[in-house]
């Protein structure tokens, strides 16, 4: 997605997003999928439910641009009540400050401007500053070349990382 959103002040359309998931297929491949077709906009941030079935839906679909980012994610086994299934060994979680309950709040009258949870306190009068941070655990198994000799002892390589976004909220 480039440009501006479409509605900045709303929620965001599905076309403006990109999501990082495991392969839903081929559960070792880290993938990047987009769908620009898709001017859907998404649910509100609160709706887990609908979040989770739409984006298991883009996952499954082959209607979304995907490119492979690497073939070498660890995956394991999971039994669940349905059987066993793949999954690929990758970790996002995320946080907002203020959070998503404490803006609703504010927004309800139930809390004060001033007693939301401001990066670093930065907020005035009319405008405060809200952090975006995404933690991110990764696995990896070095390639067939690397253990060539002993399979069996192959390791995972683990990969820790995070990003943030900060922008501005308006009273």
């Amino acid at each position: 997605p480039t440009g501006d959103p479409v509605d900045p002040d709303g929620l965001p359309r599905y076309n403006e997003l990109v999501i990082y998931c495991p392969n839903w297929y081929t559960p070792n491949q880290l993938a990047e999928i987009t769908v620009p077709s898709d001017t859907r906009t998404v649910p509100p941030v609160e709706d887990e439910s609908q979040w989770a079935a739409e984006i298991e839906a883009i996952k499954r679909a082959w209607s979304g641009n995907t490119v492979t980012l690497t073939q070498l994610m660890r995956s394991c086994a999971v039994t669940e009540s349905s059987g066993t299934s793949w999954r690929g060994a990758v970790r996002f979680e995320t946080r907002l400050r203020p959070s998503q309950d404490q803006w609703n709040d504010y927004k309800d009258g139930v809390l004060d401007w001033d007693d939301l949870s401001w990066v670093q306190e930065i907020y005035g009068s009319q405008t405060g500053l809200r952090q975006v941070w995404v933690r991110i655990e990764l696995q990896l198994m070095p390639g067939s070349e690397a253990v060539a000799g002993n399979p069996e002892a192959q390791q995972p390589i683990c990969f820790f990382g995070s990003a943030a976004l900060y922008y501005e909220m308006h009273r």
